[in-house]
Order: structure tokens, then sequence, then C-alpha cells
């Protein structure tokens, strides 16, 4: 609360106080220190005063009043008023009233004196919260003032503060009267001052007059007053933690742990952090909070152990099992807690964290029940009313085989006796075999078990948990093709997930301990799984969950099945399915064969079509194909005849040799051997070539052209492939040596070569068509060039000129031709001289003729010109 506001009083008195109504009287007092205490010289009494009385100097009414109890001293030098009444009062006076033999003076003749007017006065500054610019002051005096310079209060360094009043007191109240301020200043860094603590006060100034005070401005404090804690975040409630703006001066630890980095967001009262270290191991443990050097009071966060079950022990003691919540005996940070286990009044002593977070400790022989465990866990004491009991069903392993389960440990009863507990749930289990010791039991396993845990009730007595992962039981997989495909396995146990969902890993189904089933779909009874392509039989094939495995049970792709096939020369393509994949072993078995063939697998659809050569002396039969050792269905093949190759032959005709495949050489008279375009080949000779096993036959070809004469084979009725490429007999091009030449006037041209057709033979020279082409032997042609057309066809050209034959649809191009150009080019040289002569004559003789006309003139005039001379020369006598 605030302090009580002083009053200033000078009080003038000399106080004398006798039985016999002597009056007392005072000097004139004044306010000293920090305005508590007035300074009075009291006269003219023996006995103390008892009471002393404020009254309005303006109206006499008294509104104060204070007994000897209330003053500090009296009689000597000084007296302090306590209580803050009548303070704030512009005039006011102070009287003696009661003396200590009880006299009481009237109120008309006390002895009073004013009260000097002194300067304001601090008493207390209301402490704001963190972040708040806003400050309540109490004191007295707080007059009206004029303007926001005149009333404020300035703080000594270490930081330059200011606080604004802009409030006016009420001065009617009879209490410290209050102003409310705002923290204008900023400090050294230029940050507005929003926490912190002890910024001492340098003045207050109210009206230009100044009062010392050595009182201090201290933000409260960061308190935290409520934690809560989740899985991953932990929340502090409170007052004065600043908020965001100064959260860099906000210190935070958890025991040890600096946490203030962890912190994610702060408000003026919530901060949120990511979780400490050991926030959630048990443990009474504190945060310590600071605002800017102005440290919170700590709060101590207990999180109490919590133990929901505890296992059982024959009478001799032994390892007992606590399960429950927030049982981790090492802290977040590794270290190890300080931990006590008590059961009873024994201790369970060597206490350790199991896998799954359980504890496990020895507890010394015992009898009996309703022993009350506590566990302690760094101070904190877990609160549930959990008994242990000796005598309990104690379980230390099992062992499954295929749908039974073997449990070995203590006290485990009998057929008769005993309850099986399976994630929970009173399961209807069959108990076929139980010792007579209890030591061991044998039960069948329901088939929609999941993974989880089990208990044994012998009567009221309930064992620890045993925690188990089933391995999966197997009974069938189905086949897969060999490019892979989905296969179904059929069995029990079968889910990964226990009887709360929880994943068991690493999930694994295995062909072979190499190769795993993809993309899994497990069900209680059966899985679904993408075998990978491959090829065989009898693969060991098993399903994991985390560290069980199950039993074996055979898988096999399904064997190869041959669908077609065709051949193409000395090769048989195989249509079918489950081949294998690229690189599988194959072998194909022709029936009456000895030696099998080895495939050629296709590389883009190795698992539907491969290949394999026939041999030279293959024959209709029936065969098979072995894949990794897995035999296909028989088909029956047709061995056809096959031409892969014909030698050219000359235009005119001659010998043909025909190489293939399968060709009866021994018989010429199954042989038939067509060609279109009318062309023969007769006198089939067969053959046999030892080197390459090759079959065929020689015939004498009639004469021909072309290319595209196609032939046919048709031996003892059987035609070759139809997937077999095409076969021609091919006349061999024609070939041009030499050519005759022509002048311009055309004529005959005669070319000689080879393998020209009369049937068909067409002759370009150059630009023109050579006509009616004859040939001769084969090799020999002559054409008829026409006369150069000069106005068609421009000047003749004098270079070798392009020759090109054409027999059926073969070409051959030669520059070997030239026009003889001798004669034309010698008439064309008579023609230019006749023409130069006959314009040289007119050119000579017009010359001539004008320049002699001309000299006929001349002389003319000349002469004429002279007889006048003379004609004139006679008349003047001369």
């Amino acid at each position: 609360m605030f302090r009580e506001v002083l009053i200033l009083f000078i009080v003038a008195a000399s106080i004398s106080c006798v039985y016999s109504q002597q009056q007392a009287s005072m000097n004139i007092c004044s306010l000293v220190n920090d305005g508590l205490t007035v300074n009075c010289s009291v006269k003219g009494s023996t006995d103390p005063i008892t009471s002393v009385v404020f009254r309005l100097l303006t109206d006499n009414t008294t509104f104060a009043s204070y007994t000897r109890a209330q003053f500090t001293s009296i009689g000597q030098l000084y007296f302090t008023v306590n209580t803050p009444q009548g303070v704030g009062q512009t005039l006011t006076q102070i009287c003696l009233s009661t003396y200590a033999n009880g006299s009481v003076n009237p109120l008309g003749n006390l002895p009073c004196r004013n009260i000097s007017q002194s300067n304001a006065a601090l008493f207390e500054i209301v402490s704001p919260l963190a972040g708040d610019t806003n400050v309540v002051l109490k004191g007295m005096n707080f007059r009206t003032y004029s303007g926001p310079d005149n009333n404020n209060i300035e703080f000594v360094a270490p930081k330059s503060l200011k606080i604004l009043m802009n409030t006016n007191p009420d001065t009617t109240l009879p209490n410290y009267p209050s102003v409310n301020g705002t923290i204008i200043t900023e400090d050294a860094d230029g940050v507005v001052i929003k926490s912190g603590k002890n910024y001492a006060i340098s003045a207050l100034t109210i009206d230009g007059g100044t009062y010392n005070s050595k009182l201090t401005l201290s933000f409260i404090p960061p308190t935290i007053k409520n934690v809560t804690v989740d899985a991953t975040k932990t929340t502090l409630t409170g007052i004065s933690f600043g908020g965001d703006s100064l959260k860099s001066k906000l210190k935070l630890t958890f025991d040890v742990e600096d946490v203030a980095a962890k912190i994610t967001s702060v408000t003026t009262d919530t901060i949120v952090l990511t979780n400490p270290s050991n926030i959630l191991t048990a443990g009474a443990r504190k945060f310590n909070i600071d605002l800017d050097s102005n440290p919170g009071t700590p709060y101590t966060y207990t999180l109490n152990p919590v133990v929901s079950t505890v296992s059982s022990v024959p009478t001799g003691g032994g390892l007992i099992t606590i399960s429950g919540k927030y049982l981790a005996l090492t802290r977040g940070d590794g270290k190890a807690t300080v931990s006590n286990i008590q059961v009873g009044t024994k201790v369970c002593t060597a206490p350790t964290n199991l896998a799954d977070g359980r504890i496990s400790c020895t507890i010394e022989s015992g009898s009996g029940g309703g022993h009350a465990v506590k566990v302690t866990i760094d101070g904190a004491v877990s609160q549930e009313a959990v008994t242990f009991s000796y005598g309990r069903p104690q379980m230390t392993s099992y062992l499954q085989g295929g749908l039974a389960m073997t449990v070995t440990g203590t006290s485990l009863g009998s057929v008769a006796t005993t309850k099986i507990f399976i994630n929970g749930l009173a399961t209807a289990v069959t108990i076929s075999s139980a010792k007579a010791d209890g030591s061991e039991l044998t039960f069948t396993l329901p088939l929609e078990t999941r993974n989880g845990y089990f208990t044994i009730q012998v009567g009221d007595l309930v064992s620890n948990q045993n925690e188990f992962t089933l391995a999966p039981v197997l009974t069938s997989v189905t086949k897969s093709d060999t490019p892979g495909s989905a296969v179904t396995i059929v069995g029990n146990f079968l889910m990964p997930q226990d009887f709360g969902s929880k994943e068991v890993s690493p999930q694994r189904i295995q062909i072979d301990t190499l190769i795993n089933c993809k993309d899994p779909i497990f069900a209680q009874n059966q899985t679904i799984c993408k075998a990978p392509e491959g090829a065989g039989q009898n693969y060991n094939l098993t399903v994991s969950f985390g560290t069980r495995t199950s039993n074996p049970v055979p898988f096999s792709y399904n064997p190869p099945k041959l669908v077609d096939y065709y051949q193409i020369h000395n090769t048989i393509y195989l249509k079918g399915s489950n081949f294998g994949k690229f690189g599988s072993a194959q072998q194909v078995k022709v029936q009456d064969e000895d030696v099998t063939h080895t495939t050629t697998q296709n590389v883009a659809t190795p698992h539907s079509d491969t290949s394999f050569l026939l041999f030279a002396n293959s024959s209709d039969s029936k065969l098979t194909i072995v894949v990794q050792g897995q035999e296909s269905n028989e088909l029956s093949i047709a061995v056809r005849p096959s031409i892969e190759s014909i030698t050219p032959v000359p235009t005119k005709g001659g010998l043909v040799t025909v190489k293939g495949y399968f060709i009866a050489a021994n018989n010429p008279s199954v042989v038939s051997f067509t060609v279109i375009n009318g062309v023969t080949c007769t006198g089939i000779i067969p053959f046999k070539d030892n080197v390459t096993q090759q079959t065929g036959f020689t015939c004498e070809a009639s004469n021909g052209f072309g290319i595209e004469n196609t032939a046919t084979l048709v031996i003892s009725n059987i035609t070759t492939p139809v997937n077999d490429p095409l076969v021609n007999i091919t006349y061999i091009a024609p070939t041009i040596t030499s050519v005759s030449n022509t002048t311009e006037e055309g004529g005959s041209v005669t070319i000689v070569g080879d393998n020209y057709h009369p049937s068909s033979i067409l002759v370009k020279i150059g630009v023109q068509t050579c006509q009616s082409p004859q040939v001769s032997e084969y090799n020999t042609v002559v054409c008829q060039l026409d006369k150069w057309d000069f106005d068609a066809l421009g000047e003749i050209p004098n270079t070798r000129q392009n020759v090109t034959i054409t027999v059926g649809n073969q070409i051959v191009n030669n520059e070997l031709f030239s026009y003889d150009l001798e004669a034309l080019y010698e008439r064309r040289r008579e023609e230019e001289k006749k023409k130069k002569l006959k314009w040289l004559i007119p050119a000579i003789v017009v010359p001539c003729v004008v320049g002699v006309a001309l000299i006929v003139a001349v002389s003319i005039i000349l002469v004429k010109k002279h007889n006048k001379n003379q004609e004139l020369k006679k008349m003047f006598g001369k």
C-alpha cells in the first residue's frame, strides 16, 4: 500500500501545563526530513501532551485528531504524525488539545499555530507492470499545474528517465492525493524504458519548486503463476512478462537449462516455449525468470510419476515391473534422476527403465499383499493408490510356434485355474497344457490376435504384462507372372499394427531373402503385394514384422506358355508369356533332337518374345521352352524352305545360284521355282554347302531385265515362310564402255557396253532422246539422234554430253558422247568471210566517188575563177 501522506506543519508553541489551568504555548513548527516529522519547540509544560487536533484555518472546523500513541516524540524536539488525515489542505493549523493529567482546553482557547506551507512531497511510487509506461505517484501538495513542464520527476543515472504527471490531484480528499504519470524520456540507447528496477529519483518538481526524495521506481518483476505442458510446448501464465518488444531482455531457466532461446512467443501475461529437456521427466524443478535485471520469484513445477500397475513375484522376491507414465529414470539432458522405489516398507533396488519406459527393480523376499507402491523421481512422488502382492503370476518369456504360444515363468497356474487376457480382453483362449509347478503353460492364439500384450490371471491375481510381436504364420502364396504381378499371401497374424494401431517396423516380404515384394496391403489373414519380375520356382517367401519372421512358404512364377510362332529363314520366333526377364536362363527342347537350342530374348519384350536357330537338319516337330527350370506346354512347328539369296544374272540369261535353308537338295522333281515377268529358270541342280550348312540349287535363267522379278519356291507343296522377306532374280545393271559421235545433223549413234535388253531400253543423249534403239548381242545398241534444232534448243553444246541408258528399272549414266562440230565451225568461218567482203566494196567505192566529185567541183570553181580574172585583165588593159 501507499505510504502515509506526510503533513507539512509548523507548530508554534511553548507548552506549560500545570494542574491549575496554566496554559501551554507552542512556537512555530516546521517540516523536516522526508515530510513525516514535525519539529516543534514546546515551552511551559511539565506534563506530556497526550493529543493534538488539526483544524481548517478558514472556519475552525476540526478534521483530524491524534492521540499520544500516534506520536513519535513529545515534549522534546520532535513528534511524528503517522496518519494521512489533513494532508493536502492549503490552510491548516495544529493545536494542543489534551494533557497527560486529563485536562482539556476549550476549542476556542487552544494554543494553535499555522502550518508552514511546504513544497510537494512524494511518498510512494506504485510499481507498473513491465511493458507499461503509465505510473501512479502518491504524495502531498500535488496542486493544479498549468502545463506539462511544471510538474515532473527526474531520475538519475544509470538511466535518464522523466515522468510527466498528467492528472490533477483532488485536494478535497483527506488522503494522500495521487496522480498518474507517463514515462516519456528515453534511456541512453534511445529505447523507451519499460522494465527494470531501482531507478533513483533526482528531484520532484511541482510548480517550479523542488523536493528531494530517496524513493526509487521499479517495475513489477515478472511473476509466473501457472505452468501447463503438452507433448511439444510449455505455456507460462502470469504478469509483467513485458511482451514481445522486451523478449530480448527476458531470461528464463528451467532447472539448470537456459531455455530463453526456446521461447516462441511472449505477451504481457503469457510465455510459450518449446519444451525444455527435462519438462516431461518426473520431478520438482524450478523456473527462474528475470526481465531487465529485475528477477521474479522462482516458480516450482512438479511432474509426479504416475503408477498404474505393478507385477508380482513369488514370496522369495525377484524382479518386478512397474507400469505407468513419467517413469523415466534419465532426464531429457541425459543425466540420471534421483529416484527411489518404495514397496511397503521395502526399497525396490537397482531400478532401471525397460525399452518401453516401464521400471524394473528387484524386491526382496516377503509375503502378503496390499503393499503400497510409491515412486519418487527427483523429489516428485507418485500419488496413485497402487499396491503390490507377493505370489502373483510372473511371466519371464514366451515362445511362439505357429498358432501355439508357450509361456514360462512362475505361479502360472493350471489349465483349470488360469485365464489369458490378450490386449486387455478376456478372449476365448484354449489352454492346451500347463506344468504342475506353474513354470510353463501353452495356449492357442485366436486367429484375430493382434500384436500387443497379454496377461495371465490365476484366481484374483494378475501377472505382469508380457508384450509380444507375433511372427506371421503362412500357409500359401499365389504365383506371379514373370513380368511381376500381384500375389496373395494367405496365413494368420499378417497385420503389422498392434491392437492400438501402432505400426511394427520394419515390415519386409522377402523372396529368397534377396528380393522384396513391394507395395504390400496387409490384412489379418492375407496380404497382397507386387512381386518383382523374375522366373523360376520354389523360392522361399517370408514375412517379417520387426525382428519376427514367419515360416517360409514356396513361391513360384508361372511357367512359360507357348502360344504361336513364325519362321524367318532358319530362325523360329516364339510368342507366348512368362519367358522371364531379359537374361533369364532359357532353352528350347525340340522333339527327337538330343541338343537343346539356345534362345535370344527380345530386349523390348523379353517376357513374351524369344527366338532360336534351327539346326540344318531340323524338320517338322514339337517343342517346349524351359525357363529357369520350368517347362512350357508343347507347340507344333512346321519347318519351311527358305530362300536367303539369289545371285544376279546377265540380261541375256545365265546360271543362277539360289541359297537358303531346308531346301530338298536330293530330289529336283519336288522343287518348283517360278519367277514373275515371264522369267524362267530351268535345269535345277540341288546342292548343299557343307561349310555354312545351307542348301540350294542352280538353274539357267532366261533373258530378262530389272531387279523386281519376284521368285517363289515351293518344295513338296510347301511354300516359304510368309514372314520371309521377298527374294528376286535380279538382272545385272547395264554398263556403257563407248559411244560413237555424230554431227549436228544427227544420225546413227552406236553404244557399246553390256546387259542391254531389246524388250526394254531407253537411250537419252544430253537433252535428246535417241530414237529407235536396236539391241544386238545384249551389248550393243544403235539409235538415231535427231538433227539439232537450233531454234528450239539454242546453241549446240561443244562439251561431252551425258548418255543415259535405262533397261527396265535400272539406269546407267556416262559422259562419253560429244558432237563432231568441225565441219559446222568451218562453214561458219567461210560465211563470215563472205559477209565481210560484201560490205568492203561499197566501203571503198563510195568514199572514192565522193572524193573525185569534190575534186572535180573544186577544179571547176578554180577554172571559172581563173577565167574571170583573165577577162578583168583584158577590160582594164593589163
